[in-house]
């Protein structure tokens, strides 16, 4: 998966078809958990209009983050925010294949998909059995040939254990892990801290579109399909072990290998960690006096100092493909700033 699909989909897709309830869980996650509303699409299934127009104005300028898919024109929309819209078209409430393939293009491989189990505005499925919705999310789950997403349910219905809990547990869902809506303010935050300890250990942390870093989720599975490594011309990458790496397109391959090991607590390790903790908090970059004092006996001049800086800048640029992409800048060192560069760590919860 290339970068550029990786940022236009979410790990957590909510579809609903109530733009109340919609607002309600934008709400809580942006006042509990605003880092897991920064990881969300929401799918509104209400009918076109202008409290619809309205309403997902609000929620896009509300997260800078968040992506919404409604039936809204772009234009219902400020400019600024268009970019995270995508239109519903009338097609995806009559036809089931075309609704589903357009959720399955909002979701992250691996991903969650929150659902509403009584959709009524999508006119395919029949009133009197509301509960087939649940179908529409295993087809959605179909689609994934690799990874494919976790799927959890939303309901207002008392029982539904009983009604329909068969059915759930025939397309390999549990009935005991349905949502009760009335709990939501208790049982949301949770259950997707949960799941994205489970799923997504790691977050990649990248320069976006605007400049300002983006959080990518990552699984620590061999088989994760977004590979950020691919398309980073250089990462910092630390795992739940502390085991660390250097990463990216950038990296010159040594023995076959196109990842190069860092040891622990070594300085090396540090001077990357300066640098892209520098590069994506926009500072100037790591001071040569700064280093050079780490590096040099505790007695050495200026001259020391810097010469034991150079050298192990050099070190460093004899990593790289590009050694120009440490840049000495006003008596930093720093990383070109027209670079993807970042950092893969575990999450800090």
């Amino acid at each position: 998966m290339k970068r550029d699909d990786a940022l236009q989909r979410k790990p957590i897709v909510v579809v609903e078809d109530h733009l109340y309830h919609i607002g309600e869980i934008l709400q809580m996650l942006c006042d509990q958990a605003p880092d897991l509303a920064a990881q969300l699409c929401l799918v509104c299934l209400d009918r076109p209009g202008p409290d619809t127009d309205a309403a997902v104005a609000d929620w896009l300028a509300r997260q800078p983050d968040l992506l919404v898919a409604a039936a809204v024109a772009p234009s219902a929309v400020p400019d600024c925010d268009r970019a995270r819209l995508r239109t519903l078209a009338p097609v995806c409430f009559t036809d089931a294949t075309t609704y589903c393939r357009t959720v399955a293009g909002l979701l992250r491989p691996g991903g969650l998909l929150l659902q509403d189990i009584q959709l009524s505005t999508l006119q395919f499925l029949p009133d009197e059995r509301w509960w087939e919705s649940i179908y529409l999310a295993n087809t959605i789950r179909g689609m994934f040939a690799v990874a494919p997403p976790h799927g959890r349910f939303m309901s207002n219905k008392s029982g539904f254990e009983a009604t329909f809990g068969a059915d759930l547990f025939e397309v390999g869902f549990d009935p005991r892990e349905v949502l009760a809506k009335h709990r939501l303010a208790e049982q949301l935050v949770p259950v997707l801290q949960r799941f994205r300890r489970r799923a997504f250990p790691l977050v990649c942390r990248l320069p976006a579109d605007d400049g300002w870093p983006r959080d990518l989720w990552l699984s620590d599975h061999p088989d994760e399909p977004l590979r950020p490594e691919t398309f980073a011309d250089l990462l910092l990458w630390c795992d739940r072990h502390g085991v660390s790496k250097l990463c990216g397109a950038q990296v010159k391959p040594r023995a076959g290998k196109s990842d190069i090991p860092l040891k622990t607590d070594s300085r090396e390790l540090e001077t990357w960690r300066d640098l892209v903790d520098a590069f994506l908090a926009d500072r100037p970059g790591l001071p040569v006096r700064t280093l050079g004092r780490r590096l040099a006996p505790d007695d050495a001049g200026n001259a020391e100092i810097a010469n034991a800086a150079a050298r192990h800048i050099h070190a460093l640029r004899a990593r790289l493909l590009d050694g120009s992409l440490i840049e000495t800048q006003d008596s930093h060192y720093r990383l070109g700033a027209r670079r993807v560069i970042g950092s893969v760590a575990p999450f800090a919860d």
